[in-house]
């Protein structure tokens, strides 16, 4: 097996390894979101955020992260008023 191949079964293994504890971590961190929305009152503002994992990034049928593993994210900011 080449060494280039050898490393990216690594990083596939160490990032199926490291899944479910984030997953864990998730999981009772909505818990406590629960909890502290019990306790304040509501506010006008809402975030959403997202976090993605991906094996390669293809726009438009061509690598963008060079055929390795990429981190993407992002975060949402919105009022009620409408505005975001």
């Amino acid at each position: 097996m080449k060494k280039s191949n050898l490393l990216l079964n690594k990083q596939i293994l160490l990032t199926l390894c490291a899944m479910p504890l984030l997953a864990a971590n998730l999981a009772y961190a909505d818990e406590a979101v629960a909890a502290a929305d019990a306790k304040a009152p509501a506010s006008p503002w809402t975030i959403s955020t997202t976090f993605n994992l991906t094996s390669d990034y293809y726009a438009r049928g061509a690598s963008q992260s060079w055929h390795r593993p990429a981190v993407q994210g992002s975060i949402d900011i919105g009022h009620s008023s409408g505005f975001y």
